[in-house]
């Protein structure tokens, strides 16, 4: 290397704490590398845990009746729930 490029101490700028204008440019560029190694976690999460989840607050609107299939409820099972004894009992219980 020349002098120039070793500094006045004669070590590497980057071995000594200084850092180059391209240096400081490249440590806030995006590493999208590890995402790759993400998204197989991601795609099992979304159709294990999530979807799942989404799917039981919508069938929570709905009542299934075996006369006339399923009718649409709306909060009217929530209201229920608040007022259901032998629920909050369960919620003592599990708390």
């Amino acid at each position: 290397m020349s002098e120039q490029a070793l500094g006045a101490t004669g070590a590497d700028p980057a071995m000594t704490g200084q850092h180059t204008a391209q240096a400081r440019v490249n440590k806030h560029k995006a590493d999208w590398r590890g995402w790759k190694f993400m998204w197989p976690f991601a795609v099992v999460f979304v159709f294990v845990f999530i979807i799942p989840i989404v799917y039981a607050i919508y069938i929570s609107f709905f009542k299934k009746q075996m006369i006339g299939g399923t009718r649409f409820v709306g909060l009217e099972n929530y209201s229920r729930l608040l007022v259901d004894q032998q629920f909050w009992s369960s919620v003592g219980r599990v708390a």
